[in-house]
């Protein structure tokens, strides 16, 4: 989990995360497939947070999410 970022985000505050997904390890089948996210894990790290922007559910090798931090 990203828990240095979230401990350190002010209330209200925004962030953007992108990272990769399991559909890149069609392209890098070596590449190391605990470092990749499963579909819908990243929404899990921030429940109850307001989502403005997200991908993860897309057809992308990467995913992203935009938050904002409970107040």
């Amino acid at each position: 989990m990203i828990t240095p970022l979230v401990d350190v985000l002010a209330p209200g505050g925004l962030l953007f995360f992108k990272t990769f997904n399991q559909r890149f390890l069609e392209q890098k089948p070596h590449f190391p497939a605990e470092y990749v996210l499963k579909t819908g894990e990243l929404s899990s790290w921030f429940k109850g947070w307001d989502v403005l922007a997200t991908n993860e559910f897309g057809e992308d090798s990467s995913s992203f999410i935009l938050v904002r931090k409970p107040v």
